[in-house]
């Protein structure tokens, strides 16, 4: 092609980066709600409900989620445009592009962070102070998500960080069928021609992004759960 690594590279990894975080943050936003709420009200039918739910969120591949949004909202309803990134002068252009692929990419997310948010706050629920925190009287709400979910996300975060690599992943599936540019369509044409370099350089700047997501989960366990900071100050050599 006459252009570096470099800049090839570079021109797409927004476009990834905007998409995988935006189905982070769409995972989080639906499926912690999801999980603290099967777990307030477990044993019930919209408990079990919930957990079919989920599991058939997980189970579904990326790729077979995109192709049925695709049909469904851009072919039968034409709500949300087919294929592409957008106009880069129209912002609203580009965020209705980035629905279907973002809803694609976190719906397996949705479930899994549901169903372990659900686990870590059952885990919780049952602690000394949550108990007395709820003997002293505390409003139901105030206990369970000022209390027992800030503990309850910490796994969560852990997942997050690890889903990184995964979901950078799946992107490549759904970059290919929304025909949206990005390190995974990239790496895609890459391998088909075997520009091998190009490969190399989209790899490791994946990898550096992975690190990088990993250690910064790992550095705010500390911000989240104060028992965390006291044990590495007690571990410090005096």
């Amino acid at each position: 092609s006459g252009r570096s690594v470099n800049s090839m590279v570079w021109s797409v990894v927004p476009y990834t980066f905007i998409l995988t975080f935006s189905a982070i943050g769409l995972a989080v936003l639906i499926g912690v709600p999801l999980g603290v709420f099967a777990a307030t009200h477990r044993g019930t039918i919209v408990d079990n409900v919930l957990a079919f739910v989920s599991v058939a969120f997980i189970a579904v591949p990326s790729f077979v989620v995109a192709i049925g949004l695709l049909l469904v909202f851009s072919i039968w309803l034409d709500w949300l445009p087919v294929l592409g990134s957008g106009r880069a002068d129209s912002f609203w252009d580009q965020a209705r592009r980035l629905i279907l692929p973002t809803t694609a990419l976190a719906l397996g997310w949705i479930g899994f962070i549901a169903r372990l948010v659900r686990t870590s706050m059952l885990e919780v629920l049952g602690e000394n102070y949550i108990r007395t925190a709820r003997a002293y009287g505390l409003p139901a709400r105030l206990v369970t998500y000022k209390y027992a979910l800030k503990n309850a996300c910490i796994p969560t975060l852990a997942i997050l960080g690890m889903g990184i690599g995964r979901l950078l992943g799946g992107a490549v599936l759904v970059e290919i069928v929304f025909a949206r540019p990005g390190l995974g369509r990239l790496v895609y044409d890459a391998i088909a021609v075997r520009n091998y370099p190009v490969v190399q350089g989209a790899v490791l700047v994946v990898v550096v992004l992975f690190v990088v997501v990993n250690l910064l989960v790992d550095l705010s366990y500390s911000a989240i759960d104060p028992r965390i900071r006291r044990e590495a100050a007690q571990g410090m050599p005096r």
